[in-house]
C-alpha cells in the first residue's frame, strides 16, 4: 500500500436484484490531505480530488496535488469500461525543476540522456491524454498532448568552435517561450516553439522551430536571429 495517510469521504449505493445480489453500485465522495509514495524520494502530498464511479464509468474531477518541483491541477480523469477501455485525462502542471529534483525524475526518462547537462525547468503546461485499451489492458491508441509556456530553462552543451562557429557553445537557455507537443502512438510527433532563447550568457534573441515527424518524413524548420559569429 503506498498511500500513507488522508481522509476519504464516500458515500455507496448498492442496488439489489430480485436474487438480493449486486446488479450495480454508485459510489461518490471526496478525498483529500492524501500523501502517496511514488519512489524512494517522490511523494504525492496535498492530494485532493472528488470521484464518481460505478460498474462502467470512473470519473474523477477537481484532482490537485504536489510532488517534487511540480504543483499538478485542475486535473480530469475519465475511464470508461465497454468493449473496449477509453481513459481521457486533463490536467494543468505548473514546473520548477532544478538541478536537485530532477534526479528524482530520471527514472521516468531513462531513454533520455540527460546527464547532468539539463540544469533547470520552469513553465506551465496543460495536457490531455486520451488512451484506449483492449480488455486484457493492451493499449490500442494513445494521443498526448502539451501546451503551455517555458519561462525558463537552462541546458549545458559541449559544442566545439569548428569550421562553422567561431567559439565554443556551453549553456542554451530558453526564456518565455511557447510550446506544443503533440506525441501519438504510431511514434509520431510534432513540436512547435516560438520565443527567445540565449547562448553563453550573452543579450536573449528571437526563435522559432517546427519539428514534425511522420512515418516516412522527418521536417525540422528553425528561424532565428543570432550574433553568434560564423565562419
Amino acid at each position: 500500500n503506498n498511500v500513507e495517510n488522508g481522509k476519504l469521504n464516500i458515500n455507496l449505493d448498492l442496488y439489489f436484484n430480485s436474487n438480493f445480489e449486486v446488479s450495480n453500485f454508485i459510489a461518490k465522495g471526496k478525498a483529500k490531505e492524501v500523501r502517496a509514495v511514488l519512489s524512494k524520494n517522490l511523494f504525492l502530498k496535498d492530494t485532493s480530488f472528488d470521484f464518481f464511479f460505478d460498474k462502467s464509468d470512473i470519473i474523477i474531477k477537481n484532482a490537485e496535488t504536489k510532488i517534487s518541483g511540480m504543483v499538478l491541477k485542475d486535473g480530469n480523469l475519465f475511464i470508461t469500461r465497454d468493449k473496449d477501455i477509453t481513459l481521457k485525462s486533463e490536467f494543468s502542471s505548473e514546473v520548477n525543476l532544478n538541478k536537485e529534483n530532477l534526479k528524482n525524475y530520471l527514472m521516468f526518462f531513462k531513454d533520455f540522456n540527460f546527464d547532468d547537462n539539463l540544469k533547470n525547468i520552469e513553465g506551465s503546461f496543460n495536457h490531455v491524454l486520451d488512451v484506449k485499451f483492449d480488455k486484457t489492458l493492451k493499449v490500442l491508441d494513445f494521443n498526448y498532448s502539451n501546451k503551455g509556456n517555458i519561462k525558463n530553462l537552462s541546458y549545458n552543451l559541449d559544442l566545439k568552435k569548428n569550421s562553422f562557429l567561431m567559439e565554443d557553445i556551453k549553456k542554451i537557455e530558453l526564456k518565455n517561450s511557447d510550446v506544443n507537443f503533440k506525441l501519438y502512438s504510431d511514434k509520431e510527433y510534432s513540436i512547435e516553439a516560438k520565443g527567445k532563447y540565449k547562448l553563453n550568457n550573452e543579450l536573449p534573441q528571437n526563435f522559432e522551430l517546427a519539428n514534425n515527424l511522420s512515418k516516412n518524413t522527418n521536417t525540422l524548420d528553425i528561424s532565428l536571429e543570432t550574433n553568434q559569429a560564423l565562419n
